[in-house]
C-alpha cells in the first residue's frame, strides 16, 4: 500500500512540477495590417526563408520589392508605448524577440537593420547614397566604409 500511495505521489509531483516549469510560449503581438502578406502559420515556419530571398534578390541582383521586405514586417508589427514613441520590434516581450527568444535563435537583424519604422525614415534621408526603406544608419555607414556607390551596388551580379 505504501508503494503505491508513495508511487501516486511523485507521480502527481511530477506533474505539478513539470507545469509550473515549462518555458511560456511567447507572447505574439497581431500586426496592424488587415492581413499578413502569408498564412500565420506560413510566416511562423518560413519567415526567415522569405527574408533571406528578398536579401538576396536585393543585394545580389538589385530587385527590390516589398512582398517581403523587413521594412514591412517592421511597419506592421512594431508597437507602441503609453507615448506613442514606436517600442524596437527586438525589446524584449516585443513581436521579434519574443519568439526568438523562445526558440532560442539568434536575432541578429538589427545589428545593421532599423528596428522601428522611425529610425528607418531617418536613416533613409541621411544616406547620400540613395537608399531604401528600412536602410539603417548602421548600414549606411557600412556601405560608405566599404566605398560602395548606388551605382556600383545596382552593378553586383
Amino acid at each position: 500500500m505504501n508503494r503505491i500511495a508513495l508511487a501516486l505521489l511523485v507521480l502527481f509531483t511530477t506533474l505539478v512540477v513539470a507545469d509550473e516549469t515549462r518555458v511560456p510560449t511567447p507572447s505574439i503581438s497581431k500586426g496592424d495590417g488587415q492581413q499578413c502578406v502569408e498564412p500565420t502559420d506560413v510566416m511562423r515556419r518560413n519567415h526567415m526563408n522569405f527574408l533571406m530571398h528578398q536579401r538576396d534578390a536585393t543585394v545580389h541582383q538589385g530587385v527590390r520589392t516589398t512582398k517581403h521586405s523587413l521594412t514591412g514586417c517592421i511597419d506592421c508589427h512594431v508597437q507602441q508605448d503609453a507615448q506613442g514613441k514606436a517600442i524596437p520590434v527586438n525589446a524584449p516581450g516585443q513581436f521579434c524577440e519574443s519568439c526568438h527568444q523562445y526558440a532560442a535563435v539568434s536575432l541578429d537583424c538589427f545589428e545593421c537593420h532599423a528596428t522601428t519604422p522611425d529610425s528607418a525614415s531617418a536613416a533613409v534621408s541621411a544616406n547620400p547614397h540613395g537608399g531604401s526603406a528600412g536602410t539603417s544608419t548602421a548600414s549606411v555607414a557600412v556601405w560608405q566604409q566599404w566605398g560602395f556607390h548606388q551605382a556600383a551596388a545596382s552593378a553586383i551580379p
